[in-house]
């Protein structure tokens, strides 16, 4: 818009009042207010009855007040005279309004100025200057205003009492807030508008008084009072508060999902969410997201906001989980009556990727953390530019592989999502370590900590995952994943809850896992409709050995059936014929003589670069398509160059590095030998895996624990020294430091992370590890997911 107008100011082609009032009120629905000076400019230099008129003046006036030019206006305002236009309480309004950024004293001495020019002020302008004095820390003086008003026989309106509730607000005053407010509501020409309830609200809300704002609250729904677009945002937070304040939380999910419906797309191409929500709302938006369990949907906006450079107070990892029971100081928790005080012989290391866009925690929770442990090293360090947490666990290891302590208890800043709040795995593991007994030493070689464990995930057989899962298996650990056999399950199961199958298959009433009840309903074919789990037990049966294991394969003699137990029925689908798979996302299965590819780790040397273009391909790409082109030449590629580095730290979000690298111009290259660069080029060299890598994968604990590949998730457990040890510290050092290959695997490290430290690849379940003492089995449950039900 500003282009266009100034090329019509500078072509000549508008040449009078009509034609240029066009393109002001033009620029006007657009607010460019340095245009709009430019054209009123060309205005004045008309001649005669071409000077600017009443309504293009204030047309000018209005677009500097909303841009807060409150000099340029009033300089407009007072030259209105020389061009024969009368100054009014509507062109004053717009002056006063422009007073913004708490220019308090400049808003109370232009109230004088209509007088001196034979007018009266408007409403208007006693509104604004109100709204400039609270904004400028002078909530009182806003209120003197509105006292003022009935000597100058100026009636107050509803914006002039919803200022001065909003003032009372400021100074705690709630109760006089609502006086304002029943006079609003009594008042027969007025009428409480969103504003005025929100301001009534927030006031309460700001002293604590949240029965009262729930009365508001009430009031306003009685009335059917209808949410205008432009104050959703902080309406919704005010609402959202009183709600979370007063326990509504039903309505607070109503309100939230009617908000999120109407305001955040929540598909992948939707734009940003920041946009939709501002710093004030996301606060209570992720409470009520996180107390209605709605986990996925809050990381969801996290991860956008974090895109933007925008972290919600509520999401930064100020880890409180460490202060609070079984861990927290135990002087500080005294009479708490449990478990305190576990981590005061640990050595607590937070890692924090060096990035704009990661904040480490607070100074006063660090403090706090001090009194935790038995000491705190807070790192920064060059990571990954996506979430991840294993480049920190990498740099951890490489620093201290000379002095490793006999545990390492890798968790997330998050642990307690992933572990639950009472921490019982890692409760029973501090207590036991603490013993520093020879049979602790010999109980933990690899305890898991989190709670869900997958079997047999979609990201090992599902078309979208499998290639990668494979490329990333054969460079960890140096062999192809189908030489295991693993194939995509065949049959799918439908939960269907409340329901049951009659008839055990082959009599066998035997209480089983859901994992293996549905092995031996897939084995007997036809003879087998589904699983029914849950079931109570009969007179004379005992409790079933393994935690968990209540699931029995079914024939479904009648079909499927209500159940007066509401037990839970797992009905099959099975692939037939040629198919190998029901599922349709199933990649056919893969022979290891063609699994082959490798997704290889890089190093960065800065100012370096490699000779040769490898394969003879000179083609530029930019460094996430050249990691893949150099993976695919295999040994004809040694690396790739980038005509210039790209350093995290330079970048305030997520979004602009992403930018940045997917417009960086890299080739592949032949050479492994890296030389100096004038020009300040960034090598990436490819690292091949160790020579001892093999003797390390041999290395785990047999047997496995089942038929299929199953990990608890998180990668979340307390690690004896022996198992770090085991694998190759060149190895530990390569992946460390390709903080880009952490980022885009962290979720195949997390399914991965057991299998590195020596477990079976089908790793057991706590409950059912026969290399675990009791101690750290019973009661420490374990909650399944299952890749042929949809989990990745």
């Amino acid at each position: 818009a500003t282009q266009i107008s100034d090329a019509l100011l500078q072509s000549g082609h508008c040449k009078n009042r009509n034609e240029l009032s066009e393109v002001l009120a033009a620029l006007g629905e657009r607010s460019t207010w340095a245009s709009a000076l430019r054209v009123w400019a060309s205005m004045v230099e008309l001649d005669g009855e071409q000077k600017p008129d009443d309504v293009a003046c204030k047309t000018a006036l209005m677009m500097l007040r909303k841009a807060g030019r409150w000099e340029e206006a009033l300089s407009l305002f007072a030259s209105m005279p020389d061009l024969q236009l009368a100054p009014d309480a509507e062109a004053h309004s717009h002056v006063s309004g422009a007073c913004r950024e708490g220019l308090w004293e400049q808003a109370l001495s232009l109230l004088s100025l209509p007088a001196e020019l034979g007018f009266e002020a408007g409403i208007g302008s006693y509104e604004s200057a109100m709204v400039t004095c609270r904004i400028g820390g002078q909530s009182e003086l806003a209120l003197w205003i509105l006292h003022d008003l009935p000597q100058r026989s100026i009636e107050p309106d509803t914006r002039t009492y919803t200022s001065a509730i909003s003032a009372c607000g400021e100074l705690g005053e709630w109760a006089r807030a609502l006086e304002y407010f029943d006079i609003i509501r009594m008042t027969d020409n007025l009428r409480p508008d969103q504003s005025a309830y929100n301001a009534a609200m927030a006031a309460c809300a700001n002293s604590g008084q949240w029965d009262e704002a729930l009365s508001i609250l009430k009031d306003w729904k009685l009335l059917g009072t209808k949410m205008n677009s432009h104050g959703v945002p902080r309406m919704t937070r005010i609402v959202l508060e009183v709600y979370e304040k007063t326990g509504q939380w039903q309505e607070a999910v109503s309100l939230m999902d009617n908000f999120l419906e109407a305001s955040l797309p929540v598909d992948e191409a939707a734009p940003s969410r920041k946009k939709a929500v501002d710093e004030d709302l996301a606060g209570p938006l992720l409470r009520v997201l996180v107390a209605s369990d709605r986990l996925a949907r809050a990381r969801t906006y996290l991860e956008d906001w974090a895109d933007d450079g925008f972290t919600p107070t509520e999401a930064r990892h100020e880890m409180r989980w460490l202060l609070q029971p079984p861990f927290g100081n135990a002087a500080d928790l005294e009479g708490h009556g449990g478990d305190v005080g576990l981590l005061s012989d640990t050595d607590l290391y937070i890692y924090v990727v060096d990035t704009p866009w990661c904040e480490k925690p607070s100074e006063d929770t660090l403090a706090q953390l001090r009194r935790v442990a038995r000491s705190l090293h807070v790192i920064q360090y060059r990571g990954g530019p996506q979430r991840e947490e294993q480049s920190a666990y990498f740099k951890f290891i490489v620093d201290h592989w000379d002095s490793l302590p006999d545990f390492t208890i890798f968790v997330h800043p998050d642990a307690d999502e992933h572990q639950g709040q009472e921490f019982l795995a890692l409760r029973r593991a501090l207590k036991l370590i603490k013993t520093q007994s020879e049979f602790a030493n010999e109980s933990i070689g690899y305890y898991p900590l989190s709670q869900q464990m997958v079997v047999d995930p979609r990201r090992v057989w599902g078309k979208e995952y499998a290639q990668g899962w494979r490329q990333f298996w054969h460079r960890v650990f140096g062999y192809p994943w189908s030489s295991h056999g693993f194939q995509a399950p065949r049959c799918r199961w439908e939960a269907k809850p409340g329901s049951f199958l009659r008839d055990f298959v082959d009599n066998k009433s035997e209480r089983l896992s859901r994992a293996d009840a549905k092995a031996a309903c897939a084995q007997a074919g036809e003879e087998c409709a589904g699983i029914t789990c849950g079931s109570p037990l009969n007179e004379g049966e005992v409790l079933p050995e393994i935690a968990g294991a209540s699931c029995t394969a079914r024939r479904g003699t009648n079909g499927l059936e209500e159940s007066p137990e509401e037990e839970l029925s797992y009905v099959k689908t099975c692939a037939v014929g040629t198919d190998f798979s029901v599922h349709k996302d199933a990649e056919y299965p893969v022979a290891a003589d063609a699994d082959q590819q490798v997704m290889n780790t890089y190093l960065r040397h800065s100012s370096k670069f490699l000779f040769g273009f490898a394969a003879g391909d000179e083609k530029v790409r930019n460094e996430m398509e050249s990691r893949a082109r150099c993976d695919e030449l295999g040994s004809r590629c040694g690396g790739f160059v980038c005509e210039t580095g790209l350093d995290l730290a330079n970048f305030k979000t997520k979004k602009a590095y992403k930018a940045a690298r997917e417009a960086a111009a890299c080739t592949v290259r032949e050479g492994t030998e890296l030389f100096g660069s004038p020009s300040g080029e960034l090598a990436f060299l490819k690292v091949p895996q160790s020579q001892g890598l093999p003797d390390a994968v041999a290395r785990k604990r047999s047997p496995e624990a089942s038929a299929v590949f199953q990990s608890y998730m998180g990668s979340q457990a307390v690690v004896r020294k022996d198992r770090i040890l085991n694998w190759p510290l060149e190895e530990w050092k390569t992946l460390g430091a390709d903080g880009e290959y952490c980022s885009e695997f962290t979720g195949l490290f997390e399914a991965a992370w057991h299998r590195l430290l020596g477990e079976p690849l089908s790793q057991w379940p706590r409950e059912r590890d026969p290399a675990l003492p009791l101690y750290l089995k019973w009661g420490v449950i374990s909650m399944y997911s299952h890749g042929d039900e949809g989990v990745i």
